[in-house]
């Protein structure tokens, strides 16, 4: 059951994810946190900042269970890039160099 109508796709959730980034978070995080992990909940536009992949998005679903997720490597072209939702994985999404 998608309990967010407006995001039906991993590609939708990306392209969110990556707007808020570039929009909101991205001159804070490389300033602050460059080479770091975020995971972007883009259901209510937070960010949670980790060390790890799993320290990240281990912040962001114990805020928002129910959010949609994107991580990021701060100050990376492309680590790689993965979605979530909640705790499932939903998919994935292969960025450009």
């Amino acid at each position: 059951m998608n309990t967010h109508p407006n995001l039906v796709s991993v590609t939708e959730i990306v392209d969110r994810a990556e707007t808020l980034y570039e929009e909101r978070f991205k001159t804070t995080c490389e300033a602050e946190h460059s080479g770091k992990f975020v995971a972007i909940n883009v259901v209510d536009e937070t960010m949670h900042v980790g060390e790890y992949p799993e320290d990240a998005m281990r912040a962001a679903r114990n805020e928002s269970e129910d959010g949609l997720f994107h991580l990021i490597k701060i100050g990376s072209p492309c680590a790689y890039d993965l979605g979530f939702t909640g705790s499932k994985y939903v998919g994935s999404h292969s960025g450009q160099l």
